[in-house]
């Protein structure tokens, strides 16, 4: 078994949320595996506090020249592709890797020594699942793989208490609604979240809500905001990874497409309510379902995301605040609450 061992996954911060169950199942086949996690710039701060992860290394895309002598200055025993590329493998190769562990089906697989053969896009599995199951190329087989978890310290989430008090949000009683998208997947959109607001307004008047998203968003933020009636508060950007989880922690829940953040809330320890596309097919829940036993899961009747009730959202949001949601597997997401 490698004793150091670099997991690549270079790509957007849900997917490398929900490859750290990699690290997970390493540590579990053996404590002294030291993981290293090589990431795109963006996520990295989040991998410095994930549990398992040993070491961060950022691929910074202006700087390709450097990838080599990174590697072989790692002097990794092993390298996992949990999202392949040619220039990274040719790297690791070049830096002599003796381990490269990626998929056969690319006309590049040539440069890893051991191949996997599983294709992803017939959403069978979630990605966890196929993540890990990359790991058998070691001797190592998974077939539960543990939930990633984010070690939150007390300073981070003292600097997020002083953000939501400054937002105008009581720290101790407040969800989340994040209302943006990746657009890696279909969405629910604004005027659905506008709505939800509305009906947390009237029927939890004690609960704030925190209306989260990036610069680019604020506009959209605003919007839900709006129909909050004076009860929802936008956290405006820039917030750095690290806070944002924190914040995240501190919710009671928090209601998002799929994208990064919904993943983000999850591993910090907060129930979610996720909104997705229909449950079968490559964007929907069976794939892309967060990692946590407390969640509910809403997908539409039909093809049509605006075909979503905020109806149904607030229930799933009030089941989560009461304690009375039935449990959550995400392997197993069968347990789909329809917005009929």
């Amino acid at each position: 078994m490698p004793d150091r061992v670099l997991v690549l996954r270079t790509d957007r911060l849900g997917d490398v949320l929900l490859s750290l169950p990699i690290a997970g199942a390493l540590k579990r086949h053996d404590p002294q595996i030291r993981v290293c996690y090589g990431v795109g710039g963006y996520p990295a701060p989040v991998l410095t506090i994930a549990d398992g992860v040993d070491e961060v290394i950022e691929f910074d895309e202006r700087n390709r020249h450097t990838w080599e002598s990174m590697m072989a200055a790692g002097k990794f025993s092993a390298a996992v592709f949990a999202f392949p590329r040619p220039d990274l493998a040719l790297a690791a190769r070049r830096a002599g890797i003796p381990v490269r562990i990626g998929t056969g089906y690319r006309w590049y697989s040539y440069r890893f020594t051991h191949r996997h053969f599983e294709h992803r896009k017939s959403a069978d599995s979630h990605e966890a699942q196929y993540n890990v199951n990359l790991l058998k190329q070691l001797g190592v087989v998974v077939d539960e793989p543990p939930f990633p978890r984010l070690t939150i310290g007390s300073r981070h989430r003292e600097r997020a208490r002083a953000l939501l008090r400054d937002a105008g949000v009581d720290p101790d009683k407040f969800i989340v609604l994040h209302p943006g998208s990746g657009k890696s997947a279909p969405a629910w959109t604004a005027p659905g979240f506008r709505k939800l607001a509305a009906l947390v307004a009237e029927r939890l008047p004690a609960v704030r809500m925190l209306v989260t998203g990036t610069k680019k968003e604020e506009a959209m933020m605003r919007e839900v905001v709006a129909g909050g009636c004076g009860n929802a508060f936008p956290l405006l950007p820039p917030v750095d990874l690290v806070t944002l989880a924190a914040v995240f922690s501190l919710a009671s829940v928090f209601i998002g497409n799929s994208t990064g953040p919904l993943h983000l809330a999850a591993a910090s320890g907060t129930a979610v309510v996720g909104i997705y596309p229909a449950l079968e097919g490559v964007t929907g829940a069976r794939r892309w379902a967060p990692l946590t036993t407390r969640a509910g899961i809403i997908c539409p009747p039909s093809s049509e995301m605006s075909d979503i009730r905020a109806e149904s959202v607030f229930r799933a949001v009030r089941d989560l605040m009461n304690g009375t949601e039935q449990p959550f597997d995400p392997y197993h997401p069968g347990n789909r609450i329809a917005g009929e």
